[in-house]
């Protein structure tokens, strides 16, 4: 039998350099390489203790903290605004103020511009409002939606001379 061992194991000896290897070949089998100056194996700390691939901060620049700065800034507002919003949330229907604008002659019509303005915390929908100029001459509009907190805008026409001066009043809405 004979003392030489299979190929696939190695011993100090073949490390070394030899006229079928270089160098490098045996800087690759043990695991380090040239690159590294401090010779330590990758993913290991160096010998002064600090680890290069852990992304220190040593190596931010301004621009990374501002940006980093600004981001949390926007997203701590986020939170803080939802957070109050959710929290002084009430429950209160629909809110419907009529405004009525400046009247306008057509002929024998008297066109009456109607502004309605939601300022409850729930949406109205199929919103009527009733426009009167006394007791004979009345009109209706509809408003299929009103959203809360905005206004929606639309015209009467009544039939003129108009003996009465003019009223407003919601007839009725719906709450979805």
């Amino acid at each position: 039998m004979s003392d030489t061992l299979p190929p696939t194991e190695r011993t100090d000896e073949d490390e070394s350099p030899s006229s079928n290897g270089t160098q490098d070949d045996s800087a690759e089998a043990d695991g380090s390489s040239q690159d590294d100056s401090d010779g330590s194996a990758p993913g290991e700390p160096s010998e002064d203790g600090s680890d290069e691939e852990s992304g220190s901060d040593e190596g931010k620049n301004w621009l990374e903290w501002t940006i980093t700065a600004v981001g949390a800034a926007v997203v701590l507002f986020v939170i803080g605004f939802l957070g109050y919003e959710w929290y002084t949330a009430t429950d209160q229907p629909a809110e419907l103020v009529v405004e009525l604008g400046e009247i306008t002659r057509d002929g024998d019509v008297v066109e009456v511009p109607v502004t309605v303005t939601n300022e409850g915390y729930k949406v109205a929908e199929a919103a009527v409002i009733e426009v009167c100029a006394g007791s004979d001459t009345c009109a209706q509009l509809t408003f299929a939606y009103v959203p809360f907190d905005s206004e929606v805008t639309g015209r009467v026409g009544l039939g003129a001379p108009l003996d009465a001066p003019l009223t407003s009043r919601v007839v009725s809405f719906r709450n979805p």
